[in-house]
C-alpha cells in the first residue's frame, strides 16, 4: 500500500509540473508564480531544476 501512496503522488506532482509548462507555453508568459505545499514543492523544484531555461527563486527574496 506505501508504494501505491508513493506512485500516486508522484503522479499528481508531475500532472502539476505538466499543467505549469503548458500553462506558460499558452500564456506565452517568461514568468510563473507557483504557490504550493511543502509536500510538493521538493520534487516540482527537481523537475524544475534540470529544465535549462527555468530559474527557481524561493519566495523569500521577494518577502525580505
Amino acid at each position: 500500500m506505501g508504494a501505491e501512496y508513493i506512485t500516486l503522488f508522484y503522479n499528481r506532482n508531475l500532472k502539476i509540473y505538466s499543467n505549469i509548462l503548458n500553462t506558460q507555453l499558452a500564456l506565452k508568459s517568461d514568468k510563473v508564480l507557483l504557490i504550493m505545499g511543502q509536500l510538493h514543492i521538493g520534487v516540482l523544484r527537481d523537475l524544475l531544476l534540470k529544465k535549462p531555461n527555468y530559474k527557481v527563486v524561493e519566495i523569500s527574496e521577494f518577502l525580505n
